[in-house]
């Protein structure tokens, strides 16, 4: 075991055994003891603290859900993360707002493997509300490279997506699918 991993294991004990606690996550019914020292790697807790009382204990949060934070805290303890299709949306947003750049990283990842036909679009629609622009980068270049299959998929997506390349001035052409003209990027472009 390197000395990373038993330094690791030792802060996971910590948390296993309940030692040493020094402040209370609440989120919704859950309450998670934790150590503020662990959680000041995140820019939102480091504020969080310095800024309330020192004799403060217990912190609600309401912005996110108890699954998540778990999802977080769990994280913090033992570097193993529990990305899945069904949480990754909302422990994106979630980690954007507490400004936890390394999870942030991680769902892009997480993202980026999972491109495909069908969620191409709406993978790179989130990416228009977030600052993602290695996920904007690869949703689009999977959308031009797969553009025939993207456009057999959700005509509300479809049609959204040739607004915004026309808008953006890509080249674009005219192809028939289905019977129905739609204008397709001629030209690879970000």
């Amino acid at each position: 075991m390197t000395e990373h991993s038993l330094r690791i294991k030792s802060v996971f004990d910590l948390n296993l055994n309940e030692d040493f606690m020094d402040a209370v996550i609440k989120v919704q019914d859950l309450e998670i003891k934790v150590h503020k020292v662990c959680l000041n790697c995140i820019p939102y807790f480091r504020s969080l603290f310095t800024r309330s009382p020192p004799e403060q204990r217990v912190y609600e949060l309401s912005f996110l859900s108890a699954e998540i934070m778990r999802v977080i805290i769990d994280y913090i303890y033992t570097c193993s993360l529990a990305i899945t299709e069904s949480n990754v949306q909302e422990l994106l947003e979630a980690v954007e707002f507490m400004n936890y750049v390394e999870l942030i990283e991680a769902c892009s990842n997480f993202l980026i493997t999972q491109l495909s036909p069908d969620n191409c679009i709406d993978i790179w629609r989130l990416t228009f509300t977030t600052f993602l622009p290695r996920l904007r980068s690869a949703a689009f270049g999977y959308i031009q490279e797969h553009l025939e299959e993207v456009a057999l998929y959700d005509d509300s997506s479809r049609r959204e997506l040739f607004r915004r390349l026309s808008s953006d001035g890509f080249p674009t052409r005219q192809w028939k699918i289905r019977g129905t003209p739609m204008s397709f990027c001629s030209q690879p472009s970000v």
